[in-house]
C-alpha cells in the first residue's frame, strides 16, 4: 500500500504543471484578454458616441440616456480590464481587494440600471413594461450579489491554506479537497478559468445560476481587483498544483 501511495504521489508531481509553464500560459491568456478588452473599449466608445450624437440632435429621452449610460459602462469595464495587474504573486496568502476602478465600474452599472428603470417606466405598453421590470429585478439581484461586494473594503478573493474564497461566488472558503481540477470554458469566444466545488451548495445562489447557461461552477475574475486571474492561478498552484495540471 505504501509503495502504491508513493508511486501515485510521484505521478501526481510529474503531471503537475510547473510554475514556469503556468506563467507562460497565463501570459498567453492575458494577451488574448487584453485584445478583447481593446475591442470592448472601441465598442463602448461607439455606443456612447452614437447615443450622445443622437441625443444632441433629437434630445436625450430615456432610450438615448440608457444607450449612453450602457456605452459608458462598457467603456469603463474595458478600461478596468486593461488595468488588470500583471502576475506578480510571490507566495503566501493572497487577498484581492477592489481597486478604485473596480468600484467605479460597480457604480457605473448601478447608474445603467437606474436609467434602464426609467426607460422601463416610460414604456407605454403595460405588458412590455412588466417584462422589462421583471428582467430588471433579476438583474438587480445579480448586481447586488456580484458588484455590491466591490464597494466594501474587505478582501473579495482570499486564497490560503484553508482553500479558495470568492465573496461573489462562494459561501465561505472551499477546502482544496472539495475542488475539482480547474478547466477552461469558452463563452461567447472568451475563455474563462472555471472552478467547481464537489458540493454545489457551497456556491452562492447567483453562482449556481451559471448552470442555466451551461457553466456549472464559477470563473476566476480579477477585473477591478488588485490581483488578476494570473495571480490567483499562481496562488492556487502554490497550494494545490494538481488543480491546474490540465490547463
Amino acid at each position: 500500500m505504501m509503495r502504491r501511495l508513493a508511486a501515485w504521489s510521484r505521478l501526481r508531481q510529474r503531471d503537475a504543471m510547473t510554475r514556469e509553464a503556468l506563467l507562460d500560459r497565463v501570459r498567453q491568456d492575458r494577451a488574448a484578454a487584453l485584445a478583447q478588452a481593446w475591442f470592448g473599449l472601441a465598442l463602448g466608445a461607439m455606443m456612447a458616441l452614437g447615443a450622445a450624437l443622437y441625443g444632441r440632435r433629437h434630445g436625450f429621452g430615456p432610450g438615448a440616456t440608457l444607450a449612453l449610460s450602457a456605452g459608458g459602462s462598457v467603456l469603463l469595464a474595458a478600461l478596468t480590464r486593461l488595468m488588470t495587474p500583471k502576475p506578480d504573486y510571490a507566495g503566501g496568502r493572497l487577498e484581492a481587494r477592489a481597486t478604485v476602478a473596480g468600484a467605479l465600474v460597480a457604480i457605473a452599472f448601478l447608474a445603467t440600471f437606474g436609467t434602464a428603470l426609467v426607460y422601463a417606466f416610460s414604456e407605454p405598453s403595460l405588458w412590455r413594461r412588466g417584462e422589462l421590470l421583471a428582467a430588471l429585478v433579476f438583474v438587480a439581484f445579480l448586481m447586488v450579489m456580484n458588484w455590491g461586494v466591490a464597494l466594501g473594503s474587505a478582501p473579495i478573493v482570499v486564497i490560503d491554506a484553508d482553500g479558495f474564497h470568492d465573496r461573489r461566488a462562494t459561501r465561505g472558503a472551499i477546502p482544496w479537497s472539495e475542488l475539482e481540477p480547474i478547466d477552461i470554458r469558452w463563452v461567447r469566444n472568451h475563455a474563462y478559468y472555471r472552478l467547481r466545488p464537489r458540493d454545489l451548495s457551497r456556491l452562492t445562489w447567483p453562482a449556481r445560476l451559471n448552470v442555466l447557461v451551461g457553466f456549472p461552477g464559477f470563473a476566476l475574475n480579477g477585473v477591478g481587483l488588485d490581483h488578476g486571474e494570473g495571480d490567483m492561478l499562481l496562488a492556487i498552484h502554490a497550494y494545490r498544483p494538481d488543480l491546474v495540471a490540465t490547463l
